[in-house]
């Protein structure tokens, strides 16, 4: 796993351009101050609209210091004990239940693999239902469901509409990330407009 990371930062730097290159790079700009209006509200439809999640290419990690102290279910990809299956069942039905975004941060490790494998863990068809944005449909949420969870988590618990709001994020610091990343999500990439948005973040 070290050489893995010491290998994903490698590229990173590598694949860090200057202000002048960005017209080459992937992802919808947004800023900053646009986080909350478009992650959060989702003012103008922008991601209810889209049939992916967002990938929100994050190469300073402002994003994720931004999500990480707002009122979402926030797991750092690189934590083994966030990513136990028990422990991510917990955040992402958590999040559903009281229709929050579900963040996973991946830091500047492509460790989408590795993510889709532990929900496979927790149910053979979660990655499919999650990815494809249909977690929330005809209750497919029901997967994540366990006779132990505390009572709030109950199946009629979530008939208050707020499973609705679900958002699921999924986020990166690589500059460019790879085809396999691109084809299952919606590109966003955090922009600092007059400033060298994609800048070493060591």
């Amino acid at each position: 796993a070290k050489v893995r990371l010491l290998e994903q930062r490698k590229l990173h730097r590598e694949g860090d351009g200057e202000e002048g290159d960005t017209e080459e790079l992937v992802g919808e700009k947004i800023t900053v101050r646009e986080l909350t209006d478009v992650l959060l509200r989702d003012v103008g439809g922008r991601i209810s609209a889209n049939p992916k999640w967002p990938l929100i290419i994050d190469v300073k990690g402002q994003a994720s210091t931004f999500l990480r102290y707002r009122d979402t279910n926030y797991v750092n990809a690189l934590s083994m004990a966030e990513m136990e299956p028990e422990p991510l069942r917990m955040a992402l039905l958590g999040a559903i239940r009281f229709g929050k975004p579900f963040v996973i941060d991946m830091m500047i490790v492509d460790m989408l693999e590795s993510v889709k494998s532990r929900f496979s863990e927790i149910h053979k068809d979660l990655p499919e239902l999650l990815i494809g944005k249909q977690i929330t449909a005809n209750e497919n949420f029901k997967i994540l469901l366990r006779d132990s969870d505390p009572k709030e988590y109950k199946l009629s618990q979530f008939y208050d509409g707020r499973h609705a709001n679900f958002k699921f994020f999924l986020l990166t610091r690589i500059v460019s990330p790879s085809e396999s990343l691109l084809d299952q999500f919606y590109p966003m990439r955090i922009h600092v407009p007059g400033a060298d948005a994609f800048a070493d973040v060591d």
